[in-house]
């Protein structure tokens, strides 16, 4: 039987060729690589760049001091609150819960049976990124996270997302097998947000993750700031990056001011509780630093007023042996991309449909030259070279094709007629080669022999 075949419709490569991807340039080189990071420029326009990173925290397990550390435990409090007043000494007793016992184990900790640990902080995954928008009036970024936490959350936790979700539209909170906070924030220039996503409580403390971003500056000098930090809420005060304690002579607390002395006894506490658990250290020593500007010119980017831009879109077809259910959309954009300079398998959208596998694509530059090389290089494209490119079977191959359509920001008509000709050379010359090779192809096929004449039409011999 022969194999049903599929439609390909509108396989469409979108690429900004002639910025070469301007403001990831920018990006990629500031971007932590060890995060897995990854910037995507806005194809349409040329004029914003998105970055993307991964992070994983690590779980945090504290074990529970034994019988014998509890006085000790309960003596380091009470002397704490003689040293630092009774405002520090009620906060500690906040925090101890009256420095009797060792604390109970953490709410998330007993809702999976409980270990006997005084903290157990569980592991949370977020993407975490920013679209850099440099071009606008103000210039503005946003920042946009996704946060996985345990499926086991404490209903304390879940209904502080809730209330995160329904007081902020910009967030989304999705409760169930798999909980995931979603957020997507626009910060203008000399603004700054912060949004806190809590994910822990226990006894001694509770845990928040923050998103901080920071835009300042305009198109010529932008200074922009993605961070991700780890708070540790110890009764009513949060210690968060460089303030986390280490439990070490590291622990300052200087930048708080009038305040610095209360940190001082809920850290002291919370050292001695832990056994001299380094918090800061388990945490990665936060803040992490995703994305960091500092005075960086994006006016190269940007159009220019009165600018003209001649926007090429070229189109060919195949057709490919095969069926729906077996067609590989992602391995076909990801050949196909190989095979054409300056394009990413996300640049390209693939359709099917049940007959033969005609994939549509098009390509779109204002760049005249990349046109010309892409038309010739689909020109020169036969069946066996898209089979061996494509990793499948072509059947057909049609005959690429262009269209051009200049667009203006405000310019004279000299700039549309100078992008116009530029576009009349690119053409010609794209024609010229489309010939060339129709005609090296036509040399080596094999030529049909000329028919005798037929009999009335031959020449009567002489009687």
């Amino acid at each position: 039987m022969l194999p049903l075949r599929l439609y390909l419709l509108a396989a469409t490569l979108h690429s900004a060729m002639s910025q070469s991807g301007p403001v990831c340039t920018i990006l990629n080189p500031v971007l932590p690589q060890a995060l897995g990071c990854s910037c995507t420029d806005n194809a349409e326009t040329g004029v914003g760049g998105s970055s993307t990173c991964t992070m994983s925290t690590p779980a945090i397990n504290i074990p529970n001091p034994l019988g014998e550390t509890a006085g000790a435990v309960a003596g380091a409090a009470a002397d704490t609150a003689d040293n630092v007043g009774n405002a520090v000494g009620g906060a500690i007793g906040g925090v101890m819960g009256g420095a009797s016992p060792p604390p109970s184990p953490s709410p998330q900790a007993a809702a999976s049976g409980g270990t006997g640990n005084i903290l157990e902080i569980p592991s949370i995954t977020f993407e975490l990124g920013a679209e850099v928008l440099p071009c606008g009036d103000p210039v503005s970024a946003k920042a946009h996270a996704t946060v996985t936490m345990p499926s086991n959350l404490p209903e304390e936790i879940t209904s502080l997302l809730n209330g995160l979700s329904a007081s902020d539209g910009s967030i989304t909170v999705t409760l169930g097998s798999e909980n995931t906070v979603a957020i997507e924030k626009s910060v203008e220039a000399g603004k700054e947000e912060t949004i806190d996503v809590p994910f822990f409580t226990g006894a001694i403390a509770s845990a928040n993750f923050r998103i901080i971003l920071t835009v300042n500056g305009n198109v010529d000098s932008l200074t922009l700031e993605l961070a991700a930090d780890m708070c540790l809420k110890l009764n009513e005060m949060e210690l968060c990056g460089g303030l986390i304690p280490t439990c070490t002579d590291a622990d300052d607390f200087s930048s708080l001011g009038d305040q610095a002395n209360v940190a001082i006894g809920l850290r002291n506490t919370f050292c001695t509780v832990s056994g001299n658990f380094n918090a800061n250290e388990a945490f990665g020593s936060p803040p992490y630093e995703f994305l960091q500007l500092s005075a960086v010119s994006f006016a190269g980017v940007c159009p220019t007023p009165g600018a003209t831009v001649v926007v090429n879109v070229i189109t060919f077809k195949a057709t490919i042996a095969g069926t729906v259910d077996s067609f590989d959309e992602e391995a076909f954009k990801t050949n196909l991309a190989s095979g054409l300079d300056g394009i990413e398998s996300t640049d390209i959208t693939v359709s099917a449909a049940p007959g033969s596998v005609v994939v549509t694509s098009e390509i779109v530059t204002s760049d005249a030259a990349v046109a010309g090389s892409t038309m010739a290089f689909l020109a020169a494209a036969d069946e066996t070279s898209l089979t061996d490119l494509l990793q499948v079977t072509v059947t057909a191959v049609e005959p690429p094709s262009q269209t051009s359509s200049v667009s203006s920001s405000g310019g004279g008509p000299g700039g549309i007629l100078a992008g116009i000709f530029g576009t009349l050379v690119a053409l010609a010359a794209i024609a010229a080669v489309y010939v060339f090779f129709k005609k090296a192809k036509k040399k080596i096929e094999p030529q049909p022999q000329a028919e005798a004449p037929a009999a009335e039409d031959a020449e009567t011999p002489p009687n």
